[in-house]
């Protein structure tokens, strides 16, 4: 489970604070990615699996090892943030087949840091 905290009291000072609340740490490493990489939304590639070119360079923080790598967190070269939070009660009643292009859940930052300007692209 992860936490996440926005104060925004004040305008002035509009502060948000995030925790990884695991029994146990994670394997965390930064990366730097160019713009221009050919993407891809899922690890093992189908006719199905959404592709992109990245847009904006960014540093991610990636959790795991290995081929097992998530996104967790980042920023873009136009200065959009995004975060994943892990939430252990979630439940995707959806299938995978019932769409016509897949992105897997931990490739869901990386694909808003390549492809988004701003928060309202991220939105539409």
């Amino acid at each position: 489970m992860c936490t996440r905290v926005f104060n925004n009291a004040t305008n002035d000072f509009l502060t948000t604070a995030r925790n990884m609340d695991w029994q146990t740490p994670l394997a965390t490493s930064l990366f730097c990615f160019n713009k221009n990489l050919n993407k891809a939304g899922c690890t093992k590639l189908t006719n199905k699996t959404l592709t992109w070119v990245s847009q904006y360079s960014s540093i991610i923080s990636m959790i795991g090892e290995g081929d097992a790598l998530a996104a967790s967190e980042g920023i873009n070269s136009e200065g959009l943030v995004a975060n994943a939070l892990f939430d252990t009660n979630a439940c995707y009643q959806s299938s995978f087949a019932s769409f016509d292009k897949q992105l897997d859940v931990t490739r869901w930052v990386q694909y808003v840091l390549d492809t988004c300007q701003y928060v309202s692209d991220v939105v539409d």
